[in-house]
C-alpha cells in the first residue's frame, strides 16, 4: 500500500479547482478518549465516519479523516452550486440532529459516546493534487478556513463562511443561521469576518475581539453543586464594571473532571465547560448585572452527573468599556 501512495505521489500533477470544503469535529471526544480503552475510541471513530460516508455525505468527492473528524470536499461549478451547496448543507442539518442517537443501535457500541458534532464549513478554491484522474490530496486556504470555523461551532452545530453568501445556503435553512463577525486565528486576526451560525451555536466572546489576552476579562464565582439546587430560579451576577455593549457577554460553568478509577489510579485530572444561555446584560442605578437561568445550570449538572460536593466554577467573559473594580456574587429571584 505504501508503495501504491508514493507513486501516485511521483506521478501526481496539480489542478485548481472550485470546492466546499467541510471539517466534521466530534465534541467530547478528547474527554472520551480518556476515558476508553484504544479498541473502544478506534470502533467508535471506525462505524461513525462508515456511517457518515454511506448514510449522509454519499457524494463526497473527497474525504479524510483528521483524527476525532473529517474533511470534506465536494467540487462544484456555475452551474452546480446551488444544487450542491442544498445537498451538503441539508445533510450537515440532518447528521448534527441525528448524531446523539447515531450509534444506540450499533450492536458494536455498548458504551457511552460523544453526543454532539460540529460542522466548519466555506467554499472556493483549493488545490488539488492528483494521480490518473484520482484525487491525493487538497491544500489551499478554503480548507483551513473551514477547519478554523469549526473551531467556533460550540457546543455543537454549523458555522459557515460569510463568503459563502446567504442566497447560496437553502431557503428552508436560512432561518436557524444568524450573522456575526469574528476574528479568525491565522486567517483573520486583524479585521473581523463574517459567519452564518445556526441556533445551536454559541460564539465565544473572545472570537470577536482582535488582541484577545490583552482585552478580555473574566469574572468568576465559586459555587458547589449542592448549592446551585438550592439558589432561587434565576442567579444574578454583578459586573464589576460596564461591559462594552457592542461585544456581547458570554457565560459557561466548569468542573474539574478526573478521570482516576480502579483501572486508571493515577490518571489526570481536567477542566470540562458547557455554555450558558442568558439574556442581554441589565443596567440599574446599582450597576450592571447578568441575570442566569439556574435551570441552564441544572441541565449542565445532571448531564454530567456532578454529585453535590462537586466544585462549580460560574464564569462571565466580558470586553470592559471602563476600568472597574472588584465583583461581587449577589442572587436575585
Amino acid at each position: 500500500m505504501l508503495t501504491t501512495l508514493i507513486n501516485k505521489f511521483k506521478n501526481s500533477n496539480g489542478r485548481s479547482e472550485f470546492v466546499i470544503a467541510v471539517v466534521c469535529d466530534i465534541r467530547g471526544f478528547s474527554n472520551f478518549s480518556k476515558n476508553h480503552e484504544a479498541p473502544d475510541i478506534a470502533m467508535f471513530s471506525k462505524r461513525f465516519f462508515v456511517k457518515l460516508l454511506e448514510e449522509y455525505f454519499v457524494d463526497t468527492d473527497f474525504a479524510k479523516p483528521t483524527g476525532d473528524g473529517m474533511l470534506l470536499l465536494f467540487r462544484y461549478s456555475e452551474n452546480t452550486l446551488h444544487e450542491i451547496s442544498d445537498s451538503v448543507l441539508k445533510i450537515c442539518r440532518d447528521v448534527v440532529r441525528d448524531f446523539p442517537t447515531m450509534m444506540q443501535n450499533d450492536s458494536m457500541i455498548n458504551y457511552k459516546v460523544p453526543d454532539a458534532v460540529g460542522f466548519g464549513i466555506a467554499r472556493g478554491t483549493a488545490f488539488c493534487l492528483y494521480s490518473d484522474d484520482e484525487a491525493v490530496d487538497y491544500s489551499g486556504q478554503t480548507l483551513n478556513l473551514a477547519s478554523r470555523l469549526n473551531e467556533f461551532a460550540r457546543p455543537y452545530g454549523i458555522v459557515i463562511d460569510g463568503s459563502y453568501m446567504m442566497s447560496v445556503i437553502p431557503e428552508e435553512l436560512r432561518s436557524i443561521f444568524s450573522t456575526d463577525m469574528v476574528f479568525v486565528r491565522g486567517i483573520s486576526e486583524e479585521h473581523p469576518r463574517e459567519v452564518f451560525y445556526s441556533n445551536d451555536v454559541v460564539i465565544p466572546v473572545e472570537a470577536k475581539i482582535p488582541d484577545r489576552k490583552s482585552i478580555l476579562k473574566s469574572v468568576d464565582n465559586e459555587v458547589t453543586v449542592g448549592s446551585v439546587k438550592k439558589m432561587p430560579d434565576s442567579i444574578t451576577i454583578r459586573m464589576p464594571e460596564e461591559p462594552l455593549a457592542s461585544i456581547p457577554c458570554t457565560a459557561k460553568v466548569q468542573w474539574v473532571h478526573t478521570t482516576a478509577n480502579w483501572l486508571h489510579p493515577n490518571a489526570p485530572a481536567y477542566t470540562q465547560w458547557r455554555p450558558l444561555i442568558f439574556t442581554q446584560v441589565e443596567q440599574t442605578a446599582d450597576g450592571y448585572f447578568v441575570h442566569l437561568k439556574k435551570d441552564e445550570i441544572i441541565r449542565v449538572i445532571d448531564d454530567a452527573s456532578l454529585a453535590s460536593k462537586e466544585n462549580l466554577t460560574i464564569r462571565i467573559q466580558y470586553v470592559p468599556a471602563v476600568p472597574g473594580s472588584q465583583v461581587n456574587w449577589v442572587s436575585g429571584n
